[in-house]
């Protein structure tokens, strides 16, 4: 049974306000508008809109309940649980699979970027957007109200991709790591009557580019214009805003995927952690989906934690970010584990399979965690791939550690290409804290690979270590 069925629209707004407060202390502008003035926000008389909001008056269209929301600055999910509530055989606002260009699309990305712009769209805005994709209206009488001005461009194709040009190297460092500059949207558009044709570029760093094309449908490059802002483009800011909410929308959807070990099946990875080595394998409870745990295991140095968590982990620690608020429960010790699931007997039979699970789970986790460990220690993958130093100027690590003068780095103009090198294999480093640090060039190319940042960091492993190797005992 759907959980919203019997849920009136009202509460389930109240209950979004409330989840609001609990998770950032606030509600939404949009969301804690009054019906008044929800009704000048959107355009539907107040008292219309309150017979809807109050469900006094039955909602017959979807695009009611689309407005509404959208006036709300509900997302694309809070919108289709909005949508169950008022009318269960209504359909859902599907989310995109593919870049084609479709009224529900034009609708998921607009509802989507405002909910994290967290604003109001009104019927105006949402038919501007799909009059100028070639849609027709929201089938509400305001809409014969609320229409944009006449569109003096026609849509002829438009896209959201990704630059592959960005070198992508065999390091568990980057495996996860997300590229926001690689994304851009194009939109060909062209003026009615046989006007001049055009090619919109939005990259998602926020910049704007228009070319015009030739006779043969090629774009003249010589003729980009570029623009800092939206409202800097004139006629074309409202396809451009368009075509902003679509890679928007793209990226945030990308962004939201990674995040979740749940699309993965399992994921494991590496770093360095207070000058210990820092393993974290995650993965999902698909056996029991409706408990919605995640079983992370990790290993610091020679120690193992085991967690049960109802959010994905993996990319916080990915990121070296603080997880400890984040845990439902974590376990330190398997055989104290099994201990305590065979000496319970108050649980159902469910749970007593489901606490089997995790801690099959767990062992297996913990078995490939020292696997991985052991294909570290063989060189057989690395934390960062050694061919990102091979591609680069001699003087790469010696920038990379900030130690150029150290190493007497200058200009060589023997070579060919006038390559900055370091003159010096050895040097030893002052450090800020008085330290003094002797290294060479094979143990910045060594520290590299191991994910070490800072001749801080190798002085302070250095100090209680006698080489790199030990970092794997």
């Amino acid at each position: 049974m759907n959980k919203n069925q019997d849920k009136k629209f009202v509460d389930f707004i109240k209950d979004l306000k409330k989840a609001e407060i609990e998770k950032t202390g606030q509600i939404s502008p949009p969301l804690k508008q009054t019906i008044k003035q929800l009704s000048k926000s959107i355009g539907i008389k107040e008292q219309k809109l309150r017979k809807f909001y109050y469900q006094i008056r039955p909602i017959t269209k979807r695009d009611y309940v689309i407005a509404i929301c959208a006036g709300l600055g509900l997302g694309p999910l809070d919108t289709n649980n909005a949508i169950k509530i008022i009318n269960k055989n209504f359909d859902s606002i599907s989310e995109p699979d593919t870049e084609e260009l479709t009224k529900e699309k034009v609708l998921f990305d607009l509802l989507d970027n405002a909910y994290y712009e967290r604003r109001s769209v009104s019927i105006k805005e949402i038919n501007g957007a799909l009059q100028r994709s070639g849609f027709d209206c929201l089938d509400i009488p305001e809409s014969k109200l609320g229409q944009s001005l006449a569109n003096s461009f026609e849509i002829i194709q438009s896209r959201v991709y990704m630059n592959d040009e960005i070198p992508l190297y065999n390091s568990i460092e980057s495996e996860y790591d997300f590229y926001e500059d690689r994304f851009y949207g194009e939109m060909e558009i062209k003026k009615k009557n046989n006007g001049p044709h055009y090619l919109l570029r939005f990259h998602y760093k926020n910049s704007y580019e228009l070319f015009a094309f030739n006779n043969d449908r090629t774009y003249d490059y010589f003729s980009r214009k570029a623009f800092n802002s939206l409202e800097s483009t004139g006629e074309f800011a409202p396809y451009f805003s368009d075509l902003k909410n679509s890679v928007s929308s793209y990226v945030k959807r990308m962004k939201e995927t990674l995040d979740d070990t749940k699309n993965y099946k399992e994921r494991i990875s590496a770093n360095i952690v207070d000058n210990k080595l820092h393993i974290f394998m995650e993965t999902f409870n698909y056996a029991y989906p409706e408990f919605n745990e995640y079983y992370l295991v990790e290993k610091i140095g020679d120690t193992y934690s085991f967690t049960v968590s109802n959010e994905s982990l993996f990319m916080k620690l990915y990121r070296k970010e603080d997880i400890r608020k984040k845990k439902i429960v974590t376990y330190y010790d398997l055989d104290l584990l099994e201990k305590q699931i065979k000496e319970r007997e108050d649980i159902t039979v469910l749970r007593y399979y489901k606490n089997r699970k995790k801690l099959r789970s767990f062992i297996e986790m913990k078995n490939k965690i020292d696997q991985y460990k052991k294909d570290l220690k063989d060189k057989k993958i690395n934390i960062r791939d050694p061919s990102i130093i091979d591609s680069q100027d001699e003087s790469f690590l010696c920038e990379v550690f900030k130690v150029e003068s150290e190493f007497d780095c200058a200009v060589d103009y023997s070579t060919e290409y006038w390559e900055y090198v370091p003159r010096k294999d050895k040097a030893t480093i002052v450090l800020s804290n008085g330290d003094r640090l002797d290294i060479s060039l094979k143990m910045l190319r060594e520290a590299f690979v191991l994910g070490f940042n800072s001749v801080e960091e190798i002085n302070s492993f250095l100090k209680k270590h006698n080489a790199f190797e030990e970092i794997f005992e």
